[in-house]
């Protein structure tokens, strides 16, 4: 069965995702300054420019707009792209991961919280869950990994 109507909760995270790494790759590209206040705003990150940071964060930028794109053609249909969906699960256990291992030394080097720190790892942490299970729902309907 591939009604693609059926995942449309699953889409609308998909399309959100893509969204939301296209805007913020885009941003880290072409205005350091407005991606330095983003870092603030949405991780309370302390960030200080500098032109090394600034090509890091370009670099960074490219692969983040490529991930949204792929995130894109999966929502667009998520049964053919589910191994698309697989890799964006991948993606957010590895960010988790690093987050975790390496938490007090974020906190040091962006002088943010803990609980600023935490609260963001448990909303990657939901957002991967939901991929997840959404990847789960499609394999349930298909009998296909």
């Amino acid at each position: 069965m591939n009604d693609n109507n059926s995942y449309k909760l699953g889409k609308i995270l998909l399309w959100i995702i893509a969204a939301y790494h296209v805007a913020t790759g885009a941003m880290v590209i072409w205005s350091g300054d407005v991606s330095i206040r983003f870092a603030k705003l949405s991780y309370g990150w302390t960030v200080e420019g500098s032109p090394e940071l600034g090509i890091l964060g370009e670099l960074l930028g490219c692969y983040a707009i490529a991930f949204g794109l792929m995130m894109a053609v999966a929502a667009r249909d998520p049964v053919a792209y589910r191994s698309f969906i697989t890799v964006g699960i991948v993606l957010v256990a590895l960010r988790l991961v690093q987050r975790a291992w390496f938490a007090a030394k974020i906190m040091e080097v962006f002088e943010v919280s803990a609980g600023r720190h935490w609260a963001a790892f448990v909303f990657i942490l939901l957002i991967g869950a939901a991929l997840a299970l959404f990847r789960f729902q499609i394999h349930r309907r298909t009998g296909e990994p």
